[in-house]
């Protein structure tokens, strides 16, 4: 076939078969595909074998509307996204499924017996799809001294836990040495690693950091987002000062929870963690 005479078959099948050939793809469809054209090497191509393929997808889609003909459509509107291997499930039915994503829609053609039947179905596709939960911890570490320390005041927020506090430890001074927020999902351990200044004497030309690593096994109780409480399974904080926390403790949304306390010299340093479920 000369270069010539493909093109024109190329650009006639363009223009002859059905629009839908390139619309938004039926899940359900059985009609066959069709390749691009690409370079066979030797300066040839595959352009015979597409044009073939179209010839009879053309061919398919004509007869298949003539039988389809008395068919209705009808766009159904989804509340969640639906997966393409769930949709498939639709396609027991005589049926046309275009998913509309963008829209939360999906362009249904069917028999019109079978359009009430293919909405029941969709109502109990269209569920949230249940995946890992986000988890957000905020740690802060309070330094308790009875000396004057060059570290940070309490923060506002924080007065009612120390109040707490001072009923309990006998240390006259409070002070905040860091803050911590971490994101992961449940179910997947949290590590976060940094440095703090304050603890170690400055030297003559700069300030002395200390090394730290908080890590914790983040899981969540059953029932909805709102009400799950947050476990920290094998939590571990560390300063390389040889201060070490180590516990396993249950978070309750929106509160502040005193977590341990470790000594180290004439310090005391305690973790106090709130933590949030995000969807």
């Amino acid at each position: 076939m000369s270069t010539y005479f493909r093109a024109v078959l190329f650009a006639v099948c363009l223009l002859v078969v059905p629009a839908g050939l390139f619309a938004q793809s039926d899940v359900c469809s059985k009609l066959p595909a069709v390749d691009s054209v690409q370079s066979t090497g030797n300066s040839g191509n595959n352009a015979d074998v597409v044009v073939e393929q179209m010839r009879q997808r053309m061919q398919l889609q004509i007869a298949q509307d003539i039988q389809r003909a008395d068919w209705i459509s009808k766009l159904i509107t989804v509340k969640n996204s639906l997966p393409i291997s769930n949709l498939r499930a639709l396609c027991i039915f005589q049926a046309e499924v275009i998913p509309q994503a963008a829209l939360h829609v999906i362009s249904i053609r069917a028999p019109k017996e079978l359009m009430p039947t293919i909405e029941d179905a969709i109502k109990s596709l269209d569920v949230p799809v249940i995946g890992p939960r986000s988890v957000e911890l905020t740690i802060h570490v309070l330094v308790a001294s009875d000396q004057d320390e060059t570290l940070r005041p309490v923060p506002a927020l924080l007065k009612p836990v120390v109040d707490q506090l001072k009923g309990v430890l006998s240390y006259k001074q409070f002070y905040l040495l860091d803050t911590l927020l971490g994101n992961t999902v449940e179910s997947t351990r949290m590590n976060l690693r940094g440095d703090v200044r304050g603890l170690a004497p400055p030297t003559a030309n700069s300030n002395r950091d200390t090394g730290y690593q908080f890590s914790a096994d983040i899981r969540l109780g059953s029932g909805d987002s709102a009400a799950a409480v947050i476990r920290l399974a094998s939590m571990n904080y560390l300063l390389n000062t040889g201060v070490s926390i180590v516990t396993e403790v249950d978070i309750p949304q929106g509160k502040q929870i005193v977590v341990g306390k470790g000594t180290g010299g004439d310090r005391a340093f305690i973790l106090v963690v709130s933590a949030k479920v995000l969807n």
